[in-house]
């Protein structure tokens, strides 16, 4: 079996990133339908932390179609940017999620 080249490693790395994006979804789905049966002043709090959230979703999603065409060290930024965002969103996740508590 040969090692895998930068390139399926760079596959791989934005293969996995795809995927927790959906996990993140999901995520935002299940927070949505707690939101819903929050009362009025509760449920537009919840809505705009998770409007938050969905942002910073996309502007991951955004760098990572922008480091799917890139190489080399262009690819290693991008990639540094993706480990930021995803930081970034885990992070503010965390955050709502005590509050929802």
């Amino acid at each position: 079996r040969r090692p895998l080249s930068e390139d399926d490693l760079a596959e791989k790395f934005a293969d996995a990133v795809e995927n927790e994006l959906h996990s993140w979804d999901t995520y935002f789905e299940r927070l949505q339908a707690q939101t819903a049966m929050r009362a009025a002043s509760a449920r537009e709090q919840s809505e705009a932390a998770i409007s938050d959230l969905r942002r910073r979703r996309n502007t991951l999603a955004e760098q990572l179609a922008d480091a799917r065409t890139a190489s080399g060290e262009a690819w290693d930024e991008r990639k540094q940017r993706i480990a930021a965002a995803r930081d970034d969103l885990e992070r503010k996740a965390d955050e709502v999620s005590a509050t929802f508590k």
